[in-house]
């Protein structure tokens, strides 16, 4: 499941996240996502289409397979600097022409970075999706990185940290990618340091473009009232002359077991304490298991009754809020839980979270409960699902993580979960050797602490 989870900037925002894809139980086929087809260009560039024919309106989303998680060390931040210049001049538009010209065909254009992918987007009218792909694809191709606008897209950036910055639940989430994650490119926020965005400049943009900008590293995903036959021509037209890149390397995997240090404590400016429990979730590569962590994601913070609620407002009036995040991605990622609350109630909290993670994971799931999460899953895919523009969204996440076919095996595969499995996936996954305990905590006069990362 795609889910909400990036407190960013322009995109999750997760899409803030994360974006909620999630998921009704009748239903015996997608009307949304099942027909869309695919083909490869020879150098390797993937052409998704699916055609609707219900609006005028086609959404273009262009994504290339490289995020944070694809940084050399040392270039921080470089990835989604870079989705901030797609817009800021290329070969043939001057800054800002881009979007200005999809505005003016009553559209609008967008990017956005998470750790695995990057992607730029559109929605626009049929009749000018040709003219719409070439300057966006101009955007991606052919980026000018003149050093001018570098420096002044280097402030809005350090402006959009400092924002994240004040977010507790964005830190909280960055937090748990840093403690689960330490040796891998995923422990870094996707926006960098300040530190790392001073540093970075034009030779840095440059050589990350240059590797994964590349056709064979590249979906273009189209959405809506236009055919395959159509969209075919206009992409080999703008892409099929360029030559393919190196292949991809897999960033190496970390290491199954926790760091040693399973409690970690920062401080913050806000007047509340965040108490958070972050476990390793699986990657695409284990689809059961990621519908199985689906599906207690759902039991602990979706609906009218979730579970987090139930414990922790409603029958204790112990927090303010909770909630779960989850965000599939191409490799083991962090399912977080986490409470907002008074600092001196901090303590009793993290107890009731403790005993509730102990009980799941001893396998007290009902199966009335299961039932009633995957419903709300499916219900809530659909209603996720309902533009052109969120199609196009959807199989471009999953083009970038794995294939665009999980959009449509997503809800086969919630629908076959069992109760055994949620059972199996809580026992390994929530179990207590395997929780990390983050807090983030209200700052002490004279502490010189930071919530910052």
């Amino acid at each position: 499941m795609k889910r909400s989870i990036q407190f960013k900037n322009d995109y999750f925002i997760l899409s803030a996240a994360l974006f909620l894809i999630a998921a009704i139980s009748d239903i015996s086929a997608s009307p949304a996502m099942i027909e869309a087809s695919a083909a490869t260009l020879p150098n390797g560039l993937q052409v998704i289409v699916k055609s609707d024919h219900n609006l005028p309106v086609v959404a273009i989303n262009i994504v290339i397979r490289a995020g944070s998680g694809n940084e050399p060390a040392g270039s921080e931040g470089a990835a989604h600097f870079l989705e901030h210049m797609l817009f800021r001049g290329s070969r043939s538009n001057a800054a800002g022409k881009v979007e200005a010209f999809i505005e003016a065909q009553g559209g609008a254009a967008n990017a956005g970075t998470l750790r695995d992918f990057t992607h730029i987007y559109a929605t626009v009218p049929g009749g000018v999706f040709k003219e719409s792909l070439k300057a966006l694809a101009d955007a991606v191709l052919y980026p000018s990185l003149e050093t001018a606008e570098i420096d002044q897209e280097r402030t809005t950036i350090l402006s959009e940290i400092a924002r994240q910055n004040e977010d507790p639940r964005a830190t909280l989430w960055d937090l748990s990618q840093r403690a689960l994650f330490p040796k891998h490119p995923y422990a870094h926020p996707v926006n960098g340091s300040p530190e790392t965005i001073f540093r970075l400049g034009r030779e840095a943009l440059v050589s990350f473009h240059k590797r994964w900008y590349v056709p064979n590293n590249i979906a273009v995903v189209v959405v809506g009232d236009i055919n395959e036959s159509e969209v075919l021509p206009v992409v080999k037209s703008i892409f099929g002359p360029l030559n393919p890149g190196p292949a991809s390397q897999p960033v190496e995997r970390n290491p199954d077991s926790l760091p040693a240090k399973r409690e970690q404590v920062y401080y913050h400016d806000g007047s509340l304490s965040y108490i958070g429990i972050a476990v390793k979730a699986p990657g695409i590569s284990s689809p059961r298991e990621i519908c199985a962590m689906d599906v207690l994601l759902a039991m602990l913070a979706e609906g009218n009754n979730p579970r987090l609620q139930t414990l922790l407002l409603e029958n204790e009036s112990l927090a303010f809020a909770t909630g779960a995040e989850f965000l599939t991605s191409r490799q083991p990622s962090p399912f977080l839980i986490w409470a907002a609350c008074r600092p001196e109630k901090a303590a009793e909290v993290k107890e009731k979270l403790d005993k509730e993670m102990t009980s799941i994971a001893d396998g007290n799931i009902a199966a009335a409960e299961v039932s009633a999460a995957k419903r709300r899953l499916e219900m809530s895919f659909w209603s996720s699902d309902e533009t052109y523009a969120d199609q196009a969204d959807v199989l471009g996440f999953y083009a970038a993580i794995d294939s665009y076919r999980f959009a449509s095996e997503y809800i086969p595969l919630v629908r076959a979960v069992t109760v055994e499995e949620v059972r199996a996936a809580a026992k390994i996954y929530f179990a207590s050797s395997a929780r990390m305990w983050l807090s983030l905590l209200p700052k002490k006069p004279g502490d010189e602490s930071s919530g910052g990362i």
